[in-house]
């Protein structure tokens, strides 16, 4: 008489299907994922640089992002005021995920009345440029290069 469930065979045979699945589908995995989170971090900069212009034109002060600095590669600072150099300066952070930096190609200066001039971002992984990043017109959205 044979008792019910599965033999040894056909469980090392399903394991077996399971393991070459899982080897084919990995690395696309890790690929999906990978740009996944290079669209995360292009999409939170656009919206950062979204609000940034909002708030100059609310405060009617200009914004200017600048580079990160060298100790804390997750912050880009903004420095706020008038084009001038009068005023208040206020830095405000730009949030950049864990890993990433960004490298303005010249001072991004975002001026009071929302308007952006062209500009160019490099966001870097490491010392890796994994995206370029451009002023697509005078309302500070950027669009990737590659």
């Amino acid at each position: 008489m044979r008792r019910p469930g599965f033999s040894l065979m056909e469980m090392l045979v399903v394991l077996a299907i399971i393991g070459m699945s899982a080897a084919i589908v990995a690395p696309r995995g890790a690929v999906m994922l990978d740009r996944i989170t290079l669209h995360a971090v292009f999409f939170d900069f656009q919206r950062q640089m979204s609000d940034l212009r909002r708030q100059a034109y609310r405060r009617e002060q200009a914004i200017m992002p600048v580079a990160p600095a060298a100790s804390d590669t997750r912050i880009v600072t903004a420095t706020s005021g008038r084009p001038d150099g009068e005023g208040e300066v206020e830095t405000v952070p730009l949030e950049v995920k864990d890993g990433f930096t960004l490298v303005f190609d010249r001072p991004l200066v975002i001026a009071s009345t929302g308007v952006c001039p062209e500009a160019r971002v490099e966001v870097m992984r490491g010392d890796q440029r994994v995206m370029r990043l451009q002023s697509v017109d005078d309302a500070c959205r950027f669009e990737r290069l590659d």
